[in-house]
């Protein structure tokens, strides 16, 4: 579809005197664009609240229910002090799902699910003693998908800030998991929490 762009004249329409017969073209032209703009929508019974987005497979603005608007939606994950031997010095991390008002992730005790989409995972920035590094563990894939917190000393203090933020995308359901590599179990057991934003 496209907008109608060719505006009628109001050259025999504006005045007492002008002849009706004359104005033929205007009415015609005003006509075909109010057809245009008509095609141009594809609205039924609208809803208090719904908006008109545009459908590129039908050519027309259509109307759509907020409640299927797609928005960033969010979740807490929490990280607790208890962990899963994988092999070697490697763990994965005891989970909780601590605040998930859209459900847009699974948990059990050592994994959690994310459905296909964009996603953002920032680290509580939270003050420990030493402490290992944590990633994001593809368990479907057995992949890994990068590194979500370090830890950085504040001086010589030997306590740091430990903070992070990892952007993925996930193009199918998967199970992931949280995971720490250190020999020292006092440096993987401090608990934390995740915020995972999908966009």
């Amino acid at each position: 579809m496209t907008w109608p762009t060719n505006k009628a004249s109001n050259q025999y329409t504006d005045s007492g005197q002008d002849r009706i017969a004359d104005a033929r073209a205007e009415i015609n032209q005003n006509i075909t664009n109010v057809n245009a703009i008509i095609d141009e929508f594809n609205i039924s019974s609208p809803s208090d609240g719904d908006i008109l987005q545009y459908s590129s497979s039908s050519g027309q603005w259509e109307q759509v229910s907020t409640t299927d608007i797609s928005v960033a939606a969010g979740a807490l994950l929490g990280v607790g002090a208890g962990e899963q031997l994988v092999t070697g010095n490697t763990f994965r991390k005891e989970l909780s799902e601590t605040f998930d008002p859209n459900s847009i992730l699974t948990t059990s005790t050592y994994t959690f699910s994310l459905l296909a989409g964009n996603y953002i995972f920032e680290v509580n920035t939270t003050a420990f003693d030493e402490e290992e590094s944590a990633s994001i563990y593809n368990e479907t894939d057995d992949t890994g998908l990068g590194s979500i917190a370090s830890y950085n000393e504040i001086g010589t203090t030997g306590e740091g800030i430990y903070r992070g933020i990892l952007g993925i995308t996930i193009t199918s359901t998967k199970s992931l998991s949280i995971r720490k590599t250190g020999a020292t179990p006092t440096n993987r057991n401090q608990v934390f929490t995740i915020k995972i934003m999908k966009v």
